[in-house]
């Protein structure tokens, strides 16, 4: 799977991922077998990054190739764009969810974390929808990240590092996360 953070301190926000990819027991490095650099795109002026299947990237590229981006502002306008998608995924891109009926709602099958200036936004298999004031993280090692993120978030200021932290952490602890770090960092105040 995959680590995605996402850290805000002062005024700038970063979004910071493990750059490992598996398929069954075959890992894959950024930059070394791959030629993909992480698994954070940006959208607009939205960097995302999704856990789930590797080609989330393309299939969320391709979409939103299609269409104006605007910077999302609020949990509600996020739950709007992706809830509209999710019919899409269906008959154009042939999203099949399994019927899971312990959910109240069919699985969109990623989990995403979006910064932009208005802030960090996940997004559930369910299209539900959190906006975070301080930091956040999603995948296989979010535990890990969370809890390396949270033992420095007071002590250090500058938000890049403390995402760094979160991912080391999930690299070294969960085996479906490793090194390098794919990073993005936006300044608030431009």
């Amino acid at each position: 799977m995959t680590t995605i953070a996402a850290v805000k301190k002062g005024k700038r926000l970063c979004l910071a991922s493990d750059t490992l990819t598996t398929v069954g027991p075959r890992k894959e490095i950024a930059d070394k077998h791959v030629s993909k650099k992480g698994k954070i795109i940006q959208i607009g002026p939205n960097y995302i990054g999704a856990t789930g299947h590797a080609s989330w990237s393309l299939v969320l590229t391709h979409y939103f190739s299609k269409k104006k981006v605007l910077e999302w502002k609020t949990e509600k306008e996020v739950f709007e764009v992706f809830t509209s998608m999710h019919q899409q995924l269906k008959d154009k891109y042939h999203l099949h969810p399994p019927t899971l009926h312990f959910l109240p709602f069919e699985s969109s099958e990623f989990s995403l974390l979006i910064i932009n200036r208005h802030g960090i936004f996940e997004i559930e298999y369910s299209r539900a929808v959190r906006k975070y004031s301080q930091f956040s993280a999603i995948g296989s090692g979010e535990e890990y990240a969370l809890g390396a993120i949270k033992s420095v978030y007071d002590r250090m200021e500058d938000p890049e590092e403390i995402a760094k932290i979160g991912i080391e952490a999930a690299a070294h602890f969960d085996q479906k996360s490793g090194l390098p770090i794919h990073i993005c960092c936006i300044d608030l105040d431009k």
